[in-house]
């Protein structure tokens, strides 16, 4: 499971704040972030996870 917590401020002039916690096995392998679905989901950048091929975090900047 995986814990996620977005900040977005009312004013535009401070940053959006993403705090993620991968609580279930801190040690299961993933890859760096990268555009990993590209069909799928054009866009989206995010961390793969090596064994199911999903993402613990990603997002549509």
């Amino acid at each position: 499971m995986c814990t996620v917590i977005v900040r977005v401020p009312d004013d535009p002039r401070h940053p959006t704040r993403v705090l993620a916690v991968r609580d279930e096995d801190p040690e299961r392998e993933w890859n760096p972030l990268g555009d990993w679905w590209p069909e799928a989901h054009p866009g989206v950048i995010g961390v793969r996870d090596v064994r199911a091929g999903g993402a613990w975090l990603a997002a549509a900047p």
